[in-house]
């Protein structure tokens, strides 16, 4: 295969990640509506399998900045499925945890979620799915070694 031929499925291979990542963001953010977006859905997952943790903590496994993760938590709060305390180590800092509701809502978006992966990828053998898996671990490698030599 010639690098004219490399780069144009590169590029396609580029398009189609592309259009299949903002279908999947509009697609959950749909299903999601009334109760929180796809975002607050991830904060709600890591505050159901975490614990209790501070927005800082948050941002860094997000990758987000911890005013993102603050504006994320404010509509959390105020439907009331999170709950803010100051830290019993820092006065300074606040913790977040879900609360009995927000805990029901996470397991109930989790149903949502589950389902609609199931008939976004359903066609796909479990052959298909591995190949991909490992397809984008091996992209995803490469994009790890990149991060670690530019620091």
């Amino acid at each position: 295969m010639g690098q004219e031929q490399h780069d144009q499925l590169t590029y396609r291979l580029e398009e189609q990640m592309r259009v299949i990542l903002r279908t999947l963001r509009r697609e959950l953010n749909q299903l999601f509506e009334g109760t929180a977006t796809r975002s607050e859905f991830f904060i709600l997952r890591s505050l159901s399998e975490n614990g209790p943790q501070r927005p800082t903590l948050l941002a860094e496994q997000f990758e987000l900045a911890t005013s993102q993760v603050t504006a994320l938590t404010d509509k959390l709060y105020k439907t009331g499925f999170v709950t803010r305390t100051r830290s019993t180590e820092d006065r300074r800092s606040i913790v977040l945890a879900l609360t009995d509701e927000g805990e029901a809502a996470f397991r109930n978006l989790e149903v949502v979620r589950r389902k609609y992966l199931q008939e976004r990828f359903g066609t796909l053998s479990e052959e298909e799915l591995n190949v991909m898996i490992h397809v984008f671990d091996k992209i995803l490698a490469t994009m790890d070694e990149e991060v670690v030599s530019s620091n």
